[in-house]
């Protein structure tokens, strides 16, 4: 594919003052004042200009005038260097959830729906529950339902699901509409540009920036919910078990069939397993359910803000009972959130889709009872995420289990680790493109939450395990959070060995002058032949002398080994 043609001309004049916010009826979240994530701890450099377009033609424009650009949505990312721009004199960030006219369009015979990219995920999937005789819902669902639509597709967000996979998987994504580096708006999909379209799947925004998507949906159906308690050895016998399972057929094992998750209390050595009974077609769907949410759609504009600087925020203060705290205080803070989740948050029953699943609870984020006062909203951490294919995933977790049983790796984590498996997909850079995944979802609040920052050793150690042991062999991080290594220690060859450099010749396609870069190094394909190697198809494996490697890195280096990297 060569890149479209422009329609027609735009001048500078059209983006130069180019902002609204979004003010969705409904929405829960204003777009970011800055170019920081929304805990003022990861920013880009204030050298980038930010920009909020109340149109996609104002994005088409934004992209034909400037040479470096990222796009964000609601800011909800912990990785830096994937959402700020390339710094150069001519760089910007483009907000995608300042564009006026939002829109959810739901198509009820065939099961479809378009979404504007800077929707909130959360506002996305309440409106469609409210929608219809008995709502509907995405084949899939994430934990975190906070971010833009457009910024969870870009990362391959995820639930439990190993028959749809991500929110990417070729299951649950239909479309991909986009503005590419020259200006020009594409709808890609399977059936049009299949090479493409796996490319677009998991892009973390070096391809173009997303302005719509379709996906697939489903009526709403009656879920059973079960939510036990388990011992940590329990839990480690079952993802064996599983593992075994999937090893001696290659079907999916009879634990992960109903889209189960376990939360990982390590404090107290017990783990909340949930599962979900699908009760079938025509079960009757609980009716007291009343989603928050009325229709996406834009209000009027203020006055027009001019593409401008800005100024880095104050970081939150710290909340010391998210830091280091006393053995007995973690264990008790662990009893109690295990409660909270067992008997308010995932009670037992019968609820429609959008209510049975998982997903981050709104209340909690201004609960002042989870760490003192402080609102959650307000508390500092970093979320970091590991896939382990499901081959190797149970000996994995089975030795995570024995290193979470005492000491500092015991008592560094505030939340639970969640766990669940996720189904391979084709998305060439989606962490489960080869095989199916078992996801392990942690977080960091004590580095941030102490009068002197001071790295968080216990939780180092369990992030050293999960990429750096041989039994996690294969595993990846989240394209969206924290956690990635050092300048120079990452080599996208190794790491996806089938498909970095087909991903390469995708860029090569639609973004030849590099416009959507981003300040990470990560994008690197030194010593690979993309210009000999590279079709419309992909790159040429079967040539032996396409060799899909990076030659400038030396991941050798002190400060890129061991492996268990951290953001700090």
């Amino acid at each position: 594919m060569t890149l479209p043609s422009k329609t027609m001309p735009r001048s500078s004049a059209a983006f130069a003052c180019a902002v609204a916010a979004f003010l969705a009826t409904g929405a829960r979240a204003a777009p970011p004042e800055n170019l920081c994530n929304w805990q003022n701890e990861h920013c880009c450099e204030t050298e980038v200009l930010t920009a909020s377009p109340k149109s996609v033609e104002d994005i088409q424009a934004l992209v034909e005038e400037y040479d470096s650009i990222q796009g964000s949505g609601l800011g909800m990312s912990w990785n830096q260097p994937f959402f700020c721009p390339e710094v150069n004199q001519n760089a910007v960030g483009i907000t995608t959830s300042t564009v006026e006219h939002q829109y959810i369009d739901i198509d009820e015979e065939n099961l479809e729906v378009r979404v504007s990219a800077g929707v909130k995920t959360r506002d996305f999937i309440d409106y469609l529950a409210s929608q219809g005789e008995t709502g509907y819902a995405l084949p899939t669902i994430s934990w975190f339902i906070d971010q833009s639509i457009g910024g969870a597709v870009a990362t391959g967000t995820h639930g439990s699901s190993m028959e749809y996979g991500s929110l990417s998987s070729e299951e649950v994504l239909k479309e991909i509409t986009m503005v590419l580096s020259n200006g020009t708006l594409v709808t890609l999909s399977s059936e049009t540009d299949p090479f493409l379209m796996k490319a677009a799947r998991v892009s973390v925004g070096r391809l173009g920036i997303i302005t719509s998507l379709k996906f697939k949906i489903k009526p709403q159906r009656a879920i059973t919910r079960t939510t036990k308690r388990i011992g940590m050895s329990d839990f480690a016998g079952k993802m064996l078990q599983a593992q075994e399972e999937y090893l001696e057929t290659g079907e999916t094992p009879e634990l992960f069939k109903d889209a189960g998750q376990w939360l990982i209390y390590p404090a107290i050595q017990q783990v909340l397993e949930i599962t979900f009974e699908d009760e079938g077609e025509g079960s009757p769907i609980p009716t007291d359910y009343s989603p928050e949410t009325g229709p996406v759609s834009a209000s009027e504009s203020g006055e027009p803000i001019p593409v401008d600087s800005w100024e880095e925020p104050s970081p939150f203060r710290p909340v010391m009972f998210a830091g280091p705290l006393s053995e007995p205080l973690v264990r008790s803070m662990a009893n109690t959130g295990r409660n909270y989740m067992s008997r308010v948050a995932l009670p037992n029953g019968t609820f429609p889709t959008r209510d049975a699943i998982i997903t981050f609870p709104e209340e909690i984020y201004e609960a002042s009872y989870i760490f003192g006062p402080t609102p959650y909203k307000e508390t500092v951490y970093d979320q970091y995420e590991v896939g382990i294919p499901i081959e190797t995933a149970g000996d994995c977790l089975a030795g995570l289990v024995d290193l979470m049983e005492d000491g500092e790796e015991r008592y560094a984590f505030r939340t639970p680790c969640i766990v669940r498996p996720v189904s391979q997909e084709e998305g060439l850079l989606s962490i489960s493109n080869d095989h199916p995944v078992v996801y392990i979802n942690i977080e960091d609040y004590v580095f941030y939450n102490q009068r002197d920052r001071e790295r968080n050793q216990g939780f180092y150690s369990v992030m050293r395990y999960l990429r750096g042991d041989e039994k996690c062999k294969g595993s990846r991080m989240h394209w969206g959070k924290a956690g990635w290594p050092d300048e120079g220690c990452w080599d996208g060859s190794k790491e996806y060995p089938d498909t970095w450099c087909d991903f390469g010749c995708a860029v090569r396609m639609l973004d030849p002058n590099g416009k959507f870069h981003s300040s990470s190094d990560v994008w690197d394909w030194e010593g690979s032949d993309l210009d000999r190697c590279c079709s419309e198809s992909g790159y040429n494996h079967d040539d032996e002398t396409c060799m899909c490697q990076v030659l400038d890195l030396d991941t050798s280096l002190p400060k890129c080994s061991p492996p268990g990297y951290s953001t700090y």
